[in-house]
């Protein structure tokens, strides 16, 4: 009777471990795909989406791996994120939900079936099986340099190595991150202003092919020129695209009136007009509380700027020379223009600043600025220019 049930024992682990080895090795139809998934409505959706997908109909295999998946149940969640120190992770789940997802936020799913031999298949497989292990599937993520699209380039030349070649006619010119990113947002929206102003000048430098992979749109291009090498010939790497579901048109929403740079342009003529009728008046002190207001807002702005700049691991946003005309300092002594007069010698700041910001305004129009400014900027700039220099006015004509 012991030796029954050590031998039932013995099947049934014998079983498992048959089990798990059948469920690992693909069918010979098996298929891997790249699906490119279009932008949605929210900004972190902007930019679209790459996942592989599994199938594997012998098996019972249809999965979507996913390396763009992050918690807010993360602890410390914000602080992680503003630092640039938040893990994403790889993640696998069914075909049918990944898709339910898309079609309920209204998002069109592409694909693109893989040229692999079904070694290739396997060894690919068998990449993502040991990235989802607990102790592999987290990573730090980078928006530019190691995303969920970036992942999937380099998953694919693991497993090619140099059999695998791009070739870059996927792109139609040269662009720099700036451009790649600005293709992905509505210009001249609220986030497409933000996202220009945390930015740095590092962005405005040119993307190689294999960087602009970090889009999904790209790496989608570019794996439908790429070929391999099979049995001693060329081959795509991958088959036509095809839509798996399609994007509904949806009325543009956008309200005009409130866009950035029409705003903007308005806040300013409204200033001027402001700043005329002061230099004409006899009433100097009552327009220093509106600078007290605008220069500390401003302050505040600099200060966060600064801060991804100079506090966080996010390289996107260094070398931000928006701090040339948001002062990081305005936030403290944008506040002593309540009490201006006690503090004449801030007479030479706002000079600097009047300087500084006509500086950069000049290195714009004449095309050799350190860092493209977004045109909704412009208006801000002009904005500093002409209240700094009626700030200075006014301690210059004080001590008169």
């Amino acid at each position: 009777m012991k030796r029954f049930r050590l031998f039932v024992i013995a099947f049934c682990c014998t079983l498992l471990v048959t089990s798990a080895f059948a469920a690992r090795t693909l069918s010979p139809n098996a298929e891997i795909s790249l699906m490119t998934c279009s932008k949605g409505s929210e900004l972190y959706t902007s930019f679209g989406h790459s996942a592989f997908r599994v199938y594997d109909a012998e098996n019972g295999l249809n999965h979507i791996y996913n390396y763009g998946v992050f918690s807010f149940d993360t602890p410390n969640f914000y602080p992680k994120f503003l630092r640039g120190k938040l893990n994403y992770r790889l993640t696998r789940e069914q075909f049918n939900r990944f898709k339910r997802a898309y079609v309920n936020d209204n998002r069109a799913i592409y694909q693109q079936n893989l040229n692999f031999t079904i070694e290739q298949k396997q060894a690919l497989y068998d990449y993502l099986e040991h990235n989802l292990l607990p102790e592999n599937r987290y990573y730090l993520y980078d928006f530019f340099f190691d995303n969920c699209a970036t992942r999937l380039r380099d998953a694919v030349q693991n497993v090619l190595g140099d059999s695998l070649s791009f070739n870059d006619s996927f792109l139609k010119e040269d662009y720099s991150f700036r451009d790649l990113v600005d293709q992905c947002l509505i210009i001249n929206t609220w986030p497409d202003f933000g996202v220009n102003l945390i930015l740095g000048s590092v962005i405005d430098r040119k993307a190689t092919p294999a960087e602009t992979m970090f889009l999904p749109t790209y790496l989608s291009d570019a794996f439908a020129v790429a070929t391999m090498q099979q049995n001693g010939r060329a081959v795509p790497l991958c088959q036509p695209k095809e839509t798996v579901i399609e994007r509904k048109m949806m009325a543009d929403e956008t309200n005009g009136l409130l866009l950035p740079k029409g705003l903007l342009w308005l806040v300013f003529g409204g200033v001027l007009v402001l700043t005329m009728v002061q230099f004409l008046g006899t009433s100097t002190a009552k327009g220093l509380y509106f600078d007290a207001l605008l220069f500390t807002v401003l302050g505040l702005i600099g200060l966060v700027m600064a801060l991804m700049w100079l506090a966080t691991d996010h390289r996107a946003c260094a070398v931000n020379w928006n701090v040339l005309w948001a002062f990081p300092t305005h936030l403290l002594v944008g506040g002593l223009l309540l009490r201006w007069q006690k503090y004449k010698w801030l007479r030479y700041y706002w000079l600097l600043t009047a300087v500084v910001s006509g500086g950069v305004l000049l290195l714009y129009v004449v095309g050799a600025g350190v860092q493209v400014l977004h045109p909704a900027f412009i208006p801000l700039i002009l904005l500093v220019l002409i209240r700094s220099i009626y700030v200075y006015y006014q301690y210059l004509t004080s001590n008169n």
